[in-house]
């Protein structure tokens, strides 16, 4: 998606989250960081982390996968 499409698919899912619980599979993590309340991160199926926005990229997990590359 672009930007524009990006940003507008954002604002529409907190407007449906308002009343209803919402499940996001998204790999843009700027998206996700600013988006979700609580995140599961995923390992070739498995789940390897669960915590907040501000857990997940200090989970040392998370790090060794995914943001140390």
């Amino acid at each position: 998606m672009s930007v524009t499409e990006t940003h507008a698919t954002v604002e529409l899912v907190r407007r449906i989250a308002r009343n209803l619980t919402i499940l996001v599979v998204e790999h843009d993590m700027e998206v996700v960081m600013n988006l979700a309340h609580r995140i599961t991160v995923l390992h070739y199926g498995e789940v390897l982390a669960e915590g907040t926005p501000d857990e997940i990229p200090s989970n040392p997990r998370v790090q060794e996968v995914y943001l140390k590359g």
